[in-house]
């Protein structure tokens, strides 16, 4: 048997192990809806920037979409969208389908396919397609993030798994930093701090922060570019389930970091940093 025979093979058995594993199409803990928009910036450029989550309860599929602007005068210089979708199941992400279009300056596009009936990837690279074997789980640029949410979930502190980028397969590695109270414009949230680890040499660095109590929502994300410039995130307005995200009320000064990291796990216990208030839409709550 070839090894492209093999990796098909396992790939039906993959799939097929995860089907009699699930017990429903959606498990408990499936991602919640959620629509967010940002403040962005990009160097000395002013952006807007949304992502959300639905689901098709008919079909079970997740569509996440993902959009990044940059204007000069009320005129787009650059536009960058992301789609992707996928169903949950065995309380992981299963993708579909992903595209990334960037119009205006540095436009560019590619996409995936996922046919799990055959175990093959199927990209299209700006004027170049081919296809790639589908041995084992992989994930799409957009999915990752449900994936580190889940790996979150279980605890994890160094997170792995493997991305189609562009066109090979690449292992994505996240780091947790570390947890506390970051400071936002929607007010004070317990949020997870973490970097993606790259190759020693590469010089773009990426952080961000999630919210551990609802759901680990993206609230804020800075990517240093190897060019010098800085793209920053910062949560301007949310809901997760239709509920309007709400932190703590700010209980600091402004001469005070934006991100105050925990010492330790008594610090909570004492009291000494502000929970999420009660009416607020948790991740455990019944959805």
């Amino acid at each position: 048997m070839t090894k492209y025979k093999t990796a098909t093979v396992r790939a039906r058995l993959w799939i097929s192990v995860s089907a009699l594993l699930a017990c429903s199409l959606l498990q408990a803990d499936a991602p919640g809806e959620f629509d967010i928009l940002y403040d962005a910036r990009l160097g000395s450029w002013r952006a807007e920037s949304s992502r959300n989550l639905s689901l098709d309860p008919s079909s079970g599929i997740y569509r996440m979409q993902a959009t990044s602007s940059i204007k000069l005068l009320g005129q787009n210089l650059s536009t960058i969208r992301e789609e992707a979708s996928f169903r949950w199941q065995d309380d992981l992400p299963m993708p579909l389908h992903y595209k990334f279009e960037q119009s205006g300056i540095g436009a560019r596009e590619r996409s995936v396919s996922f046919d799990y009936s055959l175990g093959e990837t199927h990209f299209h690279v700006d004027d170049r397609n081919g296809s790639y074997p589908l041995n084992a789980p992989i994930y799409d640029e957009l999915t990752a993030f449900q994936v580190i949410r889940q790996q979150l979930q279980d605890g994890a502190s160094e997170i792995y798994f493997t991305v189609l980028d562009r066109d090979e397969p690449e292992l994505w590695h996240f780091r947790v930093l570390t947890q506390g109270i970051l400071h936002t414009d929607l007010g004070d949230f317990t949020a997870v701090h973490l970097e993606r680890v790259r190759e020693e040499g590469n010089k773009r660095r990426t952080e961000f922060w999630l919210a551990s109590d609802f759901d680990y929502l993206l609230l804020k994300l800075v990517q240093e570019e190897p060019n010098g410039r800085t793209l920053t995130l910062n949560v301007a307005s949310a809901s997760l389930n239709g509920v309007p995200l709400r932190g703590s009320a700010e209980q600091h000064m402004d001469e005070l970091e934006e991100f105050i990291p925990f010492e330790d796990a008594a610090d909570l216990q004492a009291g000494r940093y502000p929970a999420a208030p009660a009416t607020a839409h948790r991740q455990d709550q019944p959805r």
